[in-house]
């Protein structure tokens, strides 16, 4: 049987970073990194119980979409062979059934022995990261902006 659909942190990152696009003003890039950034921080510094809760909710919108997504797959293969609309069969339930069943919010790419606990903190930990990493940007950017031709050189 199948697993059901574990998106990577990126993908929680992006999808929160464009959900909260409205939330900054600034003309500058650099000041909307440092705006983002504290975003993640913010999720970083959030209680465990509150990160848990982000992750559920993202985790129960992609499979959400997941699965209609593949329905509508499955709807439109009437032609198709078996085996393909029993693998789709199976894609769907598997998705339908992580939402309804209470499972540690894993992302892909974090332990398989991590409890619901473990996510958060792994979630606190990445968005931290993440958030330094936004913050590093425009410096290294300029940083090699300053040697575009040597770069492109090598």
């Amino acid at each position: 049987n199948p697993d059901a659909f574990a998106p990577w942190v990126s993908r929680f990152f992006a999808e929160y970073a464009l959900a909260h696009l409205d939330e900054c003003d600034a003309a500058d890039p650099a000041a909307r990194l440092a705006h983002l950034a504290q975003r993640f921080d913010d999720i970083a510094a959030a209680t465990p119980t509150r990160r848990k809760t982000l992750l559920r909710e993202f985790l129960g919108f992609m499979r959400s979409q997941v699965v209609l997504r593949l329905q509508d797959r499955l709807t439109a293969s009437t032609g198709s062979p078996e085996y393909f609309r029993e693998d789709l069969t199976r894609w769907i339930e598997a998705n339908g059934r992580a939402l309804t069943e209470s499972r540690p919010p894993r992302l892909r790419g974090w332990s398989e022995d991590l409890d619901a606990d473990g996510c958060a903190e792994a979630l606190a930990a990445d968005a931290a990261a993440f958030a330094a990493r936004l913050r590093a940007w425009p410096t290294a950017w300029a940083a090699c902006a300053g040697h575009m031709d040597e770069l492109v050189r090598l």
